[in-house]
């Protein structure tokens, strides 16, 4: 147990130090980088994890917008299988150097899965940036493909269509005056692909996941997880 948790403390610092142009020194967060942070996914494959499987993560969001901006958020992950093709999880985050607190739930509901063929799911899920009195909410749905090979590994990708109500937040010194912002609907379309790998030991999964949007605003997901 205690290996497991050097190891997340030092996959989680490698990836911060990723960030080299950082928005924590800015004055507020904008409606795309909030609809960016409020892009969700448990950076899982479409299989469902069956009656008795879960999983446990905790991981890492950068997200980079047109300006070359980026944010990071850390995040932990639940996921609960049930006795029907059903995945049920949540996820809470906090976005780095700032006062926001990231909230998701979601479920998947695999409609193909079988031994040696792709797999295919659709996911829907909703976002929430806690932490302020403005909707910064985003609901998204998802269809999900994937295929395992060599027993270790699962590639997989999705194509997802996120609507969101936002508003920018302050940071910094701005977070003692009252925004005058105004409300925005934004709809946006992300395509993702990403790998699982089974580790050493088999219940620990490293997922990683790359995903940009019609605006060519990136984000990059690392989850370390435990479960199957």
């Amino acid at each position: 147990m205690k290996i497991s948790h050097n190891i997340i403390a030092l996959y989680t610092s490698f990836f911060l130090l990723l960030s080299v142009e950082s928005k924590a020194n800015e004055l507020e967060l904008s409606s795309q980088e909030i609809t960016q942070l409020n892009h969700f996914s448990p950076v899982e494959s479409a299989s469902s994890h069956g009656s008795i499987g879960y999983n446990l993560a905790v991981g890492v969001q950068q997200t980079q917008d047109y300006k070359g901006y980026t944010l990071s958020a850390g995040r932990i992950f639940v996921t609960k299988g049930f006795n029907i093709p059903l995945d049920l999880g949540f996820s809470l985050g906090t976005i780095i150097q700032s006062p926001y607190t990231l909230l998701s739930f979601y479920g998947q509901y695999s409609i193909f899965e079988k031994f040696k063929w792709p797999s295919l799911s659709l996911r829907g899920s909703f976002s929430s940036i806690l932490g302020s009195d403005k909707p910064n909410n985003s609901f998204e749905l998802s269809t999900v493909a994937s295929y395992g090979f060599l027993r270790y590994f699962n590639l997989f990708s999705y194509l997802s269509l996120q609507r969101s109500k936002v508003q920018s937040l302050p940071l910094g010194l701005n977070l003692l005056i009252e925004s005058k912002s105004q409300e925005k609907i934004r709809y946006d379309m992300y395509f993702a692909y990403g790998i699982e790998i089974k580790l050493i030991n088999p219940l620990y999964k490293l997922s990683i996941e790359s995903s940009e949007n019609m605006r060519e605003e990136k984000s990059l997901l690392i989850k370390l997880g435990h479960g199957f």
